[in-house]
């Protein structure tokens, strides 16, 4: 992978140039813009529970102190630790412990089984990913490491979905990630934090919605918090009742998880940009797809010059029968009889193949007119985006007539969607390349000291999770991450992670569009996302590097399986709840009954993401919570599934304390 473009932060502007263009932007035709930010969460609640006594808990050892320190403390609460000492790490664990030969889904699968063979089923998964800074601004120093790693991760999913699903059918199983990259998961502007091991928040999600039975779990922690605090932390994720959080930081100011608010935009205005007439973007997959359309609403904006980087061939010469027809059955049938009369066998992938070429060299040549019909200059380059000595010459040659890049569009993806336990090796190497490789190979190219813009087209698939998407979760999170870091080390450089939403149009399929539509998520509307791409680049937005731009993504589907019931703690101190203050009887302050019914019902629903509270009946008060200096600290609420089916779940819910002879109850 390219290396050579160090990261050192800048604080002088970047050269002067001619002054960027106003322009006015819309209509967006209802594509809504997001910021993302991080809220503050409480300390998370105490669900009882134990792995059965035939299951062990796997652990990633990361190579430092962290890991025996989590070891003591997961086995001091009786758990059975296994630990996974993967190729690159030092320190190897040698007691109760497998070691993987190398990173490879084989590899994994071979350690996966040993573990069954010598010491039982697998009932809980923790990854302890390890702490990489780099130095001298060598950014990608420990990307090759980090990325075997975090390949690792995703093959050991793949080998535990159906050990660890078939437990989480009868009680909690757990799959569990925690990387140090700043407590603020890559958010924290820390300008020599390595982020490929961000990506794994990606698949942590994505299992999130394909395991609905498993507990999945993301956290990212301060480096500089001790050990003992780590674990500690750790723990207290493990055993948290509320499965409608996905990913979560811990820093020294304490617990947050991601925050999305709508950050409306106006039609028919005028905004400043830095683009002009002279701004030379270096553009991934832009000649057909999204990132074409994108680009045609910028010529049309700022008659800017674009060199376009694509793999298809340019040259191809469109054959005489298909000039004048678009139509894919029609031409998929000319193209069988053009193949007939030359006395060809006309297999179903050569007619698919021939087809494929016909059409990307029409939409290239449609691309490639329109972004002219403009006013701006535009070549196209022929070329592999993760590997930069199969562009280098026609980009010196591109940049020599248009001039030196001063923005790149990495808009450049690959799909290969299936369940974790069906993906391959070149599944993951091929989607994370593009994306991943792809950067790193533009970056290369350019000088990225004297760069106005980079635009990183990442998706809600990773910042949401998506079913089958695992391994391009992944490839997104980290191109978010990056955007955060470029940014944090080029703060003149207006750079911008967007995470799309699903288009109407792209690698959005008829099947999947239908898919979205039946769950109620809105597609991206073309006009109004390639609209809404040129507001991006108003110079209000220099200070956002990731937004999301269209809707959501499907959410989780509670598991629903047996009748359970749930014990979980919680710790209730005034300086924890201030407006308990406002609730004093004789001096002192009291919890009201209304306030513990919205406690257990809001305990349901962490339960039961997607369920929502229609009813709440037969409320008794037996002895309320009265914070005299003689309350317990430590509360319980008792949560006993009386019926149960995919339309409604019946509780009932008590909250109790204990340290006397018998329970003391409170409320019902």
């Amino acid at each position: 992978m390219p290396s050579s473009n160090p990261v050192h932060k800048e604080t002088s502007a970047v050269q002067s140039k001619p002054q960027g263009k106003k322009v006015t932007v819309g209509p967006f035709y209802q594509v809504e813009r997001k910021q993302i930010s991080l809220q503050y969460l409480p300390h998370p609640d105490h669900l009882e529970f134990q792995l059965p006594e035939s299951h062990h808990l796997l652990l990633t050892n990361e190579g430092s102190s962290l890991t025996p320190k989590v070891i003591s403390t997961l086995e001091a609460k009786g758990n059975k630790v296994v630990v996974m000492n993967l190729p690159s790490i030092d320190n190897p664990i040698t007691k109760n412990a497998v070691h993987v030969s190398a990173h490879t889904d084989q590899a994994i699968g071979q350690a996966i089984k040993e573990i069954g063979q010598r010491f039982g089923k697998v009932g809980a998964f923790v990854h302890l990913h390890p702490h990489f800074e780099f130095q001298g601004g060598r950014f990608t120093q420990h990307f090759q490491e980090e990325r075997q790693i975090v390949k690792s991760v995703f093959f050991v999913a793949k080998h535990l979905q159906a050990m660890l699903n078939e437990l989480g059918q009868s009680q909690r199983a757990a799959f569990l990630t925690l990387t140090r990259m700043d407590g603020k998961l890559g958010q924290g502007k820390r300008g020599n934090v390595s982020v490929v091991g961000g990506g794994i928040t990606g698949l942590v999600k994505c299992l999130n919605l394909e395991w609905s039975s498993v507990y999945c779990r993301a956290i990212d922690i301060q480096p500089e918090l001790s050990d003992e605090r780590i674990s500690q932390q750790l723990m207290a994720e493990f055993h948290d009742a509320n499965t409608k959080i996905v990913e979560v930081a811990y820093a020294e100011e304490g617990r947050k998880t991601p925050l999305v608010e709508n950050s409306p935009v106006t039609e028919n205005v005028e905004i400043q940009t830095k683009l002009n007439e002279q701004s030379v973007f270096l553009v991934s997959g832009g000649a057909k797809g999204v990132t074409a359309t994108c680009v045609i609403e910028m010529a049309k904006a700022f008659a800017c010059k674009f060199i376009l980087l694509g793999r298809s061939d340019y040259d191809y010469e469109v054959p005489a029968f298909a000039k004048n027809e678009n139509d894919e059955a029609t031409l998929k049938r000319l193209i069988m009889t053009d193949l007939q009369d030359k006395g060809e066998k006309p297999s179903l992938q050569k007619v698919k193949s021939i087809y494929k070429n016909i059409a990307a060299k029409k939409e290239m040549e449609n691309t490639i007119k329109q972004i002219k019909a403009y006013g701006s200059e535009v070549v196209y380059i022929k070329g592999d985006v993760t590997n930069l000595s199969s562009f280098k010459t026609p980009l010196a040659e591109a940049t020599q007539k248009l001039g030196k890049v001063s923005g790149i569009i990495h808009g450049a993806g690959r799909l290969a969607d299936k369940y974790i336990q069906d993906k391959t090796e070149a599944d993951f190497e091929h989607v994370l390349s593009v994306k991943l490789d792809g950067l790193l190979s533009l970056l290369a190219a350019v000088d990225i000291h004297q760069l106005e813009h980079l635009i990183l087209f990442s998706s809600v698939a990773g910042f949401y999770g998506n079913l089958g998407q695992s391994d391009y979760a992944i490839a997104n999170e980290i191109l978010s991450k990056a955007a955060h870091l470029f940014k944090t080390n080029h703060p003149n450089t207006h750079v911008s992670a967007i995470n799309w939403g699903a288009w109407d149009s792209g690698m959005v399929s008829g099947e999947l569009k239908a898919q979205f539509e039946a769950a109620g998520v809105s597609l991206v509307n073309s006009k109004g996302g390639a609209a809404m791409l040129v507001n991006e680049l108003n110079i209000e937005y220099e200070d956002q590097p990731q937004v999301i731009i269209g809707g959501t993504l499907p959410a989780a589907v509670s598991y629903i399986g047996n009748l359970r019931t749930h014990r979980i703690h919680r710790s209730l101190k005034t300086e924890d709840n201030p407006f308990l203050m406002h609730h004093v009887i004789q001096g002192n302050a009291v919890l009201p009954v209304v306030n513990a019914i919205g406690w257990m019902a809001q305990t349901c629903e962490k339960l039961y993401p997607d369920f929502r509270v229609f009813k709440v009946e037969n409320t008794q008060l037996f002895k309320g919570i009265v914070f005299d200096g003689k309350q317990k600290e430590d509360y319980i609420i008792e949560l006993t599934e009386t019926n149960k089916s995919a339309d409604e779940i019946t509780f009932q819910a008590t909250v109790l304390s204990e340290g006397g002879k018998l329970p003391t109850y409170h409320y019902k």
